[in-house]
């Protein structure tokens, strides 16, 4: 669809909770802007989307007690914060793709310890390193829909259970009990309902329940989550998780490659940066080994 997030991540020394004196502090947040055709209760979908990333990420993903530098001096503060531009359905899982892809893409300073004292290096002293991740979930939603047949025969099962008077002599509770057990016999079956991946707007307003599903590069499933609805079979869950887990591997390969474009981009503009600085000092860059034996092939590749 056109859902659109954008994620930011920051890191920043501070002193430590007296509580948790040897654990850091890591929040996700999430916000959208507004729109005209937002609805009213679009803050309590919200919350609900900064809870879920919040249990999703802390703890598995990156535990606060791994950023810790001094006990009970100073840790380090990581604070996510996604935010929803447009939104066409499936908000949740953008904004848990673009966190993720944000904590992959952060890096914190290098440090070093002596004694008490902190001494923060710039990236142009040393290079700065990535935060300690311990694996990457990939959450995905599933829009539950009943089968439109089966809708129309359990209203028309409806209708007639409502028009049928109650038999002379029978009592309310018994009513009651017959009821329920008419409910249960035209109780849909597991084929009656068809799961739709990365729903938009309109199937999870049409959907009966709606099932989140998170695996990590390994296959392992680290969070399922339901929310309220119609109940779902253990065979629809488990074809759920299966199609996540094949889902994972994809988005997992393309955001990779991603990254590693992005890192050797990033590693040419820095490497101009610095050539740059050397004309402006006066400095004549020395070429190394490899940098000739690369100029020497591309020589001959020419000539050839």
């Amino acid at each position: 669809g056109n859902t659109v997030a954008t994620a930011t991540v920051s890191c920043d020394l501070v002193e430590p909770s007296p509580y948790r004196p040897k654990h850091g502090f890591f929040e996700v947040h999430a916000r959208q802007l507004l729109h005209e055709r937002d609805p009213l209760d679009q803050s309590k979908e919200i919350k609900r989307i900064s809870m879920y990333l919040t249990r999703l990420f802390t703890g598995s993903v990156l535990e606060t007690e791994g950023l810790c530098i001094i006990p009970g001096r100073r840790v380090w503060s990581i604070d996510a914060e996604v935010i929803i531009m447009n939104n066409d359905g499936n908000v949740q899982d953008v904004g848990q793709w673009a966190v993720m892809a944000a904590l992959q893409h952060v890096r914190r300073p290098e440090l070093t310890i002596r004694g008490d004292d902190v001494i923060v290096h710039p990236p142009h002293e040393r290079e700065p390193v990535p935060l300690p991740l311990h694996h990457i979930p990939l959450s995905f939603t599933f829009a539950v829909c009943a089968n439109p047949q089966e809708v129309q025969l359990a209203v028309r099962a409806s209708t007639l259970r409502r028009g049928q008077a109650p038999r002379a002599g029978a009592s309310s509770d018994a009513n009651v009990d017959e009821d329920d057990g008419e409910e249960k016999e035209l109780g849909w079956s597991s084929d009656a309902l068809q799961v739709v991946v990365d729903p938009a707007l309109e199937e999870v307003a049409a959907a009966a329940c709606t099932v989140s599903v998170a695996v990590n590069g390994e296959g392992h499933v680290c969070s399922l989550e339901k929310a309220d609805g119609c109940d779902v079979s253990i065979s629809c869950l488990e074809k759920c998780m299966e199609t996540a887990t094949k889902l994972t591997q994809a988005l997992l390969t393309q955001m990779k490659e991603s990254m590693e474009a992005h890192n050797l981009k990033r590693k040419e503009t820095v490497r101009s940066q610095f050539l740059w600085a050397q004309q402006r000092r006066g400095i004549q860059a020395v070429a190394t080994r490899e940098e000739e034996g690369e100029s020497a092939s591309k020589k001959a590749k020419a000539e050839e």
